[in-house]
């Protein structure tokens, strides 16, 4: 199996699996199952079922794999490369539903989420966030990592234009903080004002921590894009650096929830009219201070 295998970290986890099992040989039939299971292929499955009939334990074999957190984890490693058209995007969820009438269905305790392995096939990755992981999130209600964890994988998917899921996303409370600021660099970038809307629309007077965020984000992307940035300024000099470290460090002192109304008018209206951001929002950097307009 390892010889057949060119994904090195698969075979790190056989390798592991063989070492620790107390009994790590399977019969040839199984084998072809684990074959078939590392596709996630059901045609496959079904094949090697009915091509050894007298002499496969189905059920035995899908146990085996399924209670086994290497082999899984091997599984759950070919999903990145898994490239699906809208068609056969339910490949992951047949073999989830398979091993549920084989009587091995996976440990949501060990693994409660699946999507965010996939990385090849927004189709698959939208199945299996709402078939499969949203209905395993009480499993981690109080664990805020795991669950954002899961967040941040849907906000890679909006970074490469598909939002759709956000929406779902936030109502369920699995984005946090850094991957809100995100979520403001796309629209900012892209001049998506519902996209924006789905983050300032979160934005609550008593919550002083996310007022912060969204003032220091939108702030940050506002600096980034102005002429007086270094970054942007045909002349680089330290006194131009000096300037906006010293607005970037004022905006982030500045008071939360006023400023943070302000922006967010100012930078919708901005994007409605079809303007750049910077044009109505970028603070007025000069002698040492900031002031929004």
């Amino acid at each position: 199996m390892l010889t057949c295998n060119d994904r090195l970290s698969q075979r790190a986890l056989l390798a592991t699996a063989e070492a620790k099992g107390q009994n790590p040989s399977m019969t040839y039939p199984t084998f072809l199952c684990f074959l078939a299971l590392l596709e996630w292929s059901l045609p496959a499955l079904q094949i090697v079922a009915n091509a050894f009939a007298d002499t496969l334990d189905v059920g035995a074999a899908a146990s085996l794999i399924a209670s086994s957190k290497h082999m899984f984890e091997c599984m759950l490693m070919s999903l990145p490369h898994m490239m699906t058209t809208t068609d056969d995007s339910c490949c992951v969820l047949d073999v989830i539903t398979w091993l549920k009438h084989q009587s091995a269905p996976i440990n949501t305790a060990r693994f409660p989420f699946i999507a965010s392995h996939v990385k090849a096939s927004y189709p698959l990755f939208t199945n299996v966030f709402m078939a499969y992981d949203l209905v395993n999130l009480h499993i981690f209600a109080g664990n805020h990592h795991q669950r954002e964890a899961l967040g941040s994988a849907v906000v890679d998917w909006v970074e490469r234009g598909y939002s759709d899921l956000l929406g779902v996303a936030l109502e369920q409370g699995i984005v946090g903080q850094r991957d809100l600021g995100r979520v403001l660099r796309r629209a900012a970038s892209c001049g998506d004002t519902a996209l924006a809307d789905l983050v300032l629309d979160l934005v609550s007077v008593d919550d002083e921590a996310l007022c912060q965020m969204v003032l220091i984000g939108t702030s940050t992307i506002v600096l980034l894009l102005s002429p007086q940035h270094p970054r942007n300024s045909r002349v680089g000099s330290c006194s131009s650096k000096s300037t906006a470290d010293g607005a970037r460090s004022e905006l982030a002192t500045l008071p939360t929830f006023h400023h943070v109304l302000r922006l967010r008018r100012q930078w919708q209206s901005a994007l409605r009219v079809g303007l750049s951001p910077t044009l109505a929002s970028t603070p007025h950097v000069g002698k040492g201070r900031v002031y929004l307009p």
